[in-house]
């Protein structure tokens, strides 16, 4: 019965995806697709009075949730159909996402995992067990999407989502039509009011760490724990590897006030695991592991870490790109991220580092750069722009760069591929090339070994 059901609703979306593409010009290629999300980005309506203060003293940007709650709940709800994980936090989100899901592929699972950011296809970001959403059934899933929101928008004045929030809602339908049985949702931006958090309901919440990155967007760190630590109200239970008691104590005062159990990283769990961590690995980078496996246990799970769970690998996250581990991709843009790296760096004393590095200007790029640049013997500043975001000016970066380095050691190439050849020029067997500041550019690299065309072909992660 399920099976004729699925049938019929795949021939029901299919055929009316075919009335629209020949009456309606819908979107007929992945090419079609990528313009109508970078329309959407330019078009999406900002409107200035719809910005408010909540209760809490949180922003409340564009509406809040209430376009993606009335279109899931007018699209049936497809996300209570499967067990989530809602996974929140400064850094670490996505490999922490990443390991949850894996682990609960072992256990038999039918999972689906959403993160973000993609790095070189939006179908990244959309994932059932081994691959990815196909172009195919992006193309498809959104022109059975955008009729209802048409409707929305006509009959209850919701206007245009946006791309977060339209891949987050194919997202669930994507699941529901794949009969995932656990869903891990990883959020964009900040919690309470992240499109995410539409969800009615999830098994577990998990916050990561807490740090000061979108502070202009979340607003001081205070108002940041708040932010991440209400996502606890939708499941009662709240675990975190955050170990600073005083954050810890206002992350209690949040769960107080969601009526939420708080629980930190299991001790005994970590020491277990302890003679399984990698003497290169950071301590934090290794605590999203203990994370996720508590998180898996306390689903019911008897999940045990192996050595072979230590090799993990996600792309552009401390991620070699080449057999000799001299080139080091991360895409890593605010400090707590760039504390990571900086440990894993120091792991290998005896090299030189080669930094090729550009971060967007909304960034706190002089915090970045003041924990790299006295670790490296030379670096390459190249410049970004995407949309309608921009890096700084080269000049500006070489003045920062100044600060810490001589001018000699200090290159500028707007190019960020001539920037990278030059990078390699400077390689030898005591060199390592680390490539940072943003996944923008870690992305570019990566597409020199990794094709996207390889990566839609294959479907999965490398």
């Amino acid at each position: 019965m399920i099976l004729i059901e699925l049938f019929h609703s795949f021939a029901n979306c299919l055929f009316f995806t075919i009335i629209f593409i020949v009456f309606f010009h819908m979107l007929k290629n992945y090419k079609q697709v990528l313009k109508y999300f970078s329309d959407l980005q330019f078009s999406f309506e900002r409107e200035d009075d719809a910005l408010f203060l909540d209760e809490d003293g949180l922003k409340v940007r564009y509406g809040g949730l209430e376009r993606v709650k009335k279109t899931l709940s007018f699209l049936g709800n497809p996300e209570e159909s499967f067990k989530i994980i809602h996974v929140v936090g400064t850094a670490g989100k996505t490999s922490t996402s990443t390991i949850i899901f894996s682990l609960l592929q072992r256990e038999g699972e039918k999972v689906g995992l959403f993160t973000s950011p993609y790095l070189s296809s939006v179908t990244e970001m959309i994932r059932v067990n081994d691959l990815f959403i196909s172009e195919s059934e992006l193309i498809l899933e959104l022109n059975c999407l955008l009729p209802d929101i048409k409707k929305l928008k006509k009959h209850q004045g919701i206007f245009a989502l946006s791309f977060f929030e339209l891949m987050f809602v194919l997202a669930l339908i994507y699941f529901q039509k794949k009969g995932v049985t656990y869903a891990v949702l990883e959020a964009g931006l900040g919690g309470k009011y992240d499109a995410t958090n539409a969800i009615r309901k999830s098994e577990i919440s998990v916050l990561t760490s807490i740090g000061e990155d979108h502070t202009e967007i979340l607003g001081n760190v205070d108002n940041i724990i708040k932010d991440k630590a209400s996502i606890s109200e939708k499941s009662k239970k709240l675990i975190t590897a955050v170990t600073d008691l005083n954050l810890l104590n206002q992350i209690q005062i949040v769960c107080n006030k969601t009526g939420s159990e708080l629980l930190t990283l299991n001790d005994n769990l970590a020491k277990q695991c302890g003679k399984l961590k990698p003497n290169a690995m950071p301590l934090s980078y290794f605590n999203n592991f203990i994370l996720a496996l508590q998180a898996v246990h306390m689903l019911g799970f008897k999940t045990v870490l192996n050595r072979d769970d230590m090799d993990f690998k996600i792309p552009c996250r401390m991620e070699w790109i080449d057999k000799d581990r001299k080139i080091l991709l991360d895409g890593s843009h605010n400090p707590d991220k760039i504390n990571i790296l900086s440990q894993y760096i120091d792991s290998f004393r005896e090299k030189k580092i080669i930094l090729l590095f550009s971060i967007f200007e909304d960034k706190d790029y002089e915090s970045v750069l003041s924990i790299l640049l006295p670790k490296v013997e030379k670096v390459i500043f190249t410049s970004l722009k995407t949309g309608t975001r921009i890096s700084p000016h080269l000049n500006i970066f070489e003045k920062v760069g100044l600060r810490y380095l001589d001018k000699e050691q200090i290159t500028m190439e707007e190019n960020n591929l001539r920037a990278y050849k030059i990078a390699k020029t400077l390689l030898d067997d005591k060199k390592i090339l680390v490539i940072t500041g943003s996944f923008t550019l870690a992305a570019r690299i990566r597409e020199l070994y990794w094709s996207l065309d390889k990566i839609h072909e294959l479907r999965k992660l490398i």
